[in-house]
């Protein structure tokens, strides 16, 4: 078995997890832990890995309305996947949705190898300085626990995991 195929079984039992919002401190299977994972992971073969990261709407997601009207009208939704080098260019390698899910609600989902696009639609893909700022200011939040203040938006989580739980189960 080469590295390539290794690469492949990884990055399939990474994707094929059911995706879930986390709340800190506790982790989950959404699009950060996923992919950090898969970097990880694939870096330690040899992959020359990067990560992305831009601003999204939930409304382009199959979210049902009631659940979407959860979250706080001022946040800030980003998403944040995986590139890989290979054949001489970045391609997208993202694990966010599962296959099974993604082909149920006709989404789209990276394969291994392939020309892919981003699981979440992108509506502004930040540069390098803006990725940095952002994690900077992310980092900053999750340090100072202010995540489990937000309540407001635990309420969106918690009800997309429910909702995710009935139609995604593990």
């Amino acid at each position: 078995m080469g590295r390539e195929h290794f690469a492949k079984e990884i990055f399939e039992e990474i994707r094929d997890r059911p995706y879930r919002g986390a709340i800190y401190p506790n982790t989950a299977w959404n699009c950060y832990f996923k992919g950090i994972e898969l970097i990880g992971r694939l870096a330690t073969l040899g992959y020359l890995m990067r990560a992305r990261i831009g601003e999204i709407h939930w409304e382009d997601t199959p979210l049902p309305p009631n659940i979407i009207a959860l979250k706080p009208k001022d946040s800030l939704d980003t998403h944040y996947y995986p590139e890989i080098w290979m054949n001489d260019e970045w391609k997208i390698l993202d694990p966010s949705w599962n296959k099974s899910f993604a082909e149920k609600y006709n989404l789209p989902f990276s394969e291994f190898g392939k020309d892919n696009e981003s699981c979440f639609k992108i509506i502004k893909l930040y540069n390098e300085t803006e990725q940095a700022s952002y994690i900077e200011t992310w980092l900053k939040k999750v340090d100072s626990k202010i995540v489990d203040e937000r309540t407001d938006y635990t309420l969106f989580i918690n009800a997309m995991n429910k909702w995710l739980n009935d139609v995604n189960p593990e």
